[in-house]
């Protein structure tokens, strides 16, 4: 028997005929698309000559192609080379007080400044935005004015970051709105930290009746919800910073609110001297060097940050009748048609505060939202039928 088996050599024997057949039959892969009906098979988009694709000899690209090219290149250059220019109108002047570290406004001209400055006086960051638009011409104490690389070197510093420019910037193009959260003078505005609520108007006469006869008989005839409220395994406390007993936040953080952000205003102009509560505190931070915020720092923010705003449905709810008189539930005695409860996943998704913070990493901005829930708020149990 194992002299039938044959011996392992390096010498390649000759195929036949039939056997070179058969293999490249198998090296051969099916088609599948022709298993698909004509209507039902992919259809590949024909894309259109490139701009520059070489299409000479070779791989090599033509003399017109490269004329092309070039006279591209040529055009961008020249649109890189060419000054920055305004219109005579919208263009201020500026003197850069360093004392004050400020820029004053001697020539005001243009829409900027209804959002921007206080009075005759412009912050670095307002006067480093408007002299990179163009719209501002900045001089120097001795009357020299500045280039756009001089503004920079001389208004960054301690009090405006690079990164802290950037993010205001990014922003003021978007059309957002920014004050400091910190007057920086002594008569700036100030920024109320929560919007005023009207009070709220105590319960009828009619509300109190309901309330006594539903307190004296709702015992007697549990309904769902009373159910639902006696299996709570345990009730939570509204939280506090006091509850929570957490040590405060170091006295040098980066986390502390830089700005005032608004949202932009197209219909309503802006009012400086009463801007109003601001729906974010933004707060800036260099990604490289600034760690995650702990649970003091976002505590702090939390608690000068004004309550969220609940987005409303996107469909209008419908009133729902009043449910049949029953002698058993005392809440159909004086049921009246009301609207269906709000879905609450929706407040518990917004939030019930929030803390808004630009990370820069190298250049490039990002927005993080961080939520304070208010799960403690939320009876998640039946509603009374």
């Amino acid at each position: 028997m194992d002299d039938d088996l044959q011996k392992p050599t390096s010498e390649l024997k000759p195929l036949n005929a039939d056997e070179e057949n058969n293999s490249e039959d198998e090296e051969e892969r099916p088609d599948w698309l022709k298993l698909i009906p004509q209507s039902q098979r992919p259809v590949i988009p024909k894309r259109g000559e490139k701009a520059h694709e070489p299409t000479g000899q070779h791989g090599k690209e033509t003399n017109l192609q490269a004329h092309l090219l070039q006279r591209a290149r040529n055009a961008m250059f020249d649109a890189i080379r060419t000054p920055l220019s305004a219109w005579n109108k919208t263009v201020s002047a500026g003197e850069w007080i360093p004392d004050e570290r400020r820029v004053k406004v001697t020539y005001a001209r243009g829409g900027h400044f209804q959002s921007l400055g206080w009075k005759n006086w412009i912050l670095p960051e307002e006067a480093l935005y408007l002299v990179e638009r163009g719209s501002l011409i900045c001089t120097t104490p001795a009357g020299a004015p500045m280039s756009v690389q001089q503004a920079y070197s001389t208004m960054i510093g301690e009090e405006l970051t690079l990164e802290a420019f950037q993010v205001y910037a990014y922003l003021k193009r978007l059309g957002y709105i920014l004050t400091r959260f910190d007057p920086p003078f002594s008569d700036y505005p100030v920024v109320p930290l929560t919007p005023a609520r009207p009070p709220p108007s105590g319960p009828s006469l009619l509300d109190r009746v309901k309330r006594i006869f539903i307190s004296i008989f709702a015992p007697l005839l549990p309904s769902y919800a009373s159910l639902f409220r006696t299996m709570r395994s345990r009730v939570v406390a509204p939280l506090t910073p006091t509850s929570l007993r957490l040590p405060p936040p170091p006295s040098t953080t980066p986390y502390t609110p830089l700005w005032n952000l608004y949202k932009p205003q197209n219909n309503t102009p802006f009012k400086k001297s009463s801007p109003g509560p601001a729906p974010w505190q933004l707060v800036v931070i260099n990604a490289r060097t600034t760690p995650m915020p702990t649970l003091q720092e976002l505590t702090a923010l939390f608690d000068i940050a004004p309550p969220s705003e609940i987005p409303p449905p996107k469909i209008p709810p419908k009133l729902r009748p009043a449910p049949k008189f029953q002698w058993f539930k005392p809440q159909t005695w004086f049921a009246k048609p009301s609207l269906p409860p709000r879905n609450p996943f929706v407040g518990l998704r917004a939030g019930k505060k929030t803390a808004v913070i630009a990370v820069v990493d190298t250049g490039n901005v990002g927005f993080f939202r961080f939520m304070q829930g208010a799960f403690e708020e939320v009876e998640m149990h039946a509603n009374d039928i």
